[in-house]
């Protein structure tokens, strides 16, 4: 049994506009909807399906555990689990079922095969909060512009620690030159400083932004992803969450997704 079923109940009966054998699929949370089984005429002795009314000839409930229970449900109604008429049962995939006097056959694993796919579009089309995703994207834009900044900071202290150390020279000359001889044989000490400012920030100074790089995207990667378990599609660095918003369905398997919480 595929674990989609766990937790629904399935409807049958004979739809009254056409006399195929209609099912309706509920799971809790999610809006009723229902399919035909199966080809042909069902038999009068069948009770119609009536989905908005919730009136069927017998209904299969599955537990959270995958086991299954069909039940009758008029007292006028004929339902028989292995040529045994019933009230309720637990049954198999592996029961034979049959409906109304006239033992119309109830093909079990059609009934199940038809449910599964139902629900999967009503999975589908239910849309799936995004909403959690946008502190993600924000919390890694914001970390990769940290890492350009200090990138930038870098740049800039160097070049000018390197402007500050080659100036030095000039500035003891302008000062000799202008009679302050006493101030201008200190400007060595500029120059050291200089020279010391630009050997730290060139080795000194850790270069540390690939690794932090590396962090954010990996973190990124692990939690920016669709939010549908069946998909778990990363969405991309580069595919911010404003434009992932503005979507109706995920890129990668096209559920329904929202912006709202």
């Amino acid at each position: 049994m595929e674990n989609i079923l766990k937790g629904t109940s399935i409807l049958i009966g004979r739809d009254s506009s056409n006399s195929k054998l209609l099912i309706t699929v509920a799971k809790e949370g999610q809006p009723a909807k229902g399919t035909w089984v199966g080809e042909g005429k069902v038999p009068g002795s069948v009770s119609r399906c009536k989905p908005k009314e919730k009136i069927a000839h017998c209904k299969i409930d599955i537990d959270v555990s995958g086991r299954m229970y069909i039940s009758n449900l008029k007292d006028t109604n004929r339902t028989f689990v292995d040529d045994i008429q019933i009230d309720t049962k637990k049954i198999t995939p592996e029961s034979k079922i049959s409906l109304g006097c006239e033992h119309y056959n109830l093909d079990l694993n059609a009934v199940l095969s038809a449910a599964a796919k139902v629900l999967q579009i009503i999975e589908k089309d239910t849309p799936l909060s995004i909403a959690h995703l946008e502190p993600i994207w924000n919390e890694y834009r914001e970390a990769i512009d940290n890492i350009e900044k200090g990138k930038l900071l870098r740049i800039k202290i160097k070049s000018i620690s390197s402007i500050f150390c080659i100036s030095a020279g000039g500035i003891g000359a302008a000062l000799n030159s202008f009679g302050y001889t006493d101030i201008a044989k200190y400007t060595w000490i500029l120059s050291i400083i200089g020279a010391l400012t630009v050997v730290w920030s060139v080795f000194l100074w850790k270069d540390t932004s690939k690794k932090e790089t590396e962090q954010a995207r990996d973190k990124l990667f692990d939690n920016y992803i669709c939010p549908n378990k069946n998909c778990r599609s990363f969405y991309g660095y580069t595919y911010e969450y404003r434009q992932l918003s503005q979507r109706t369905k995920c890129p990668h398997c096209q559920h329904a997704i929202t912006a709202d919480k």
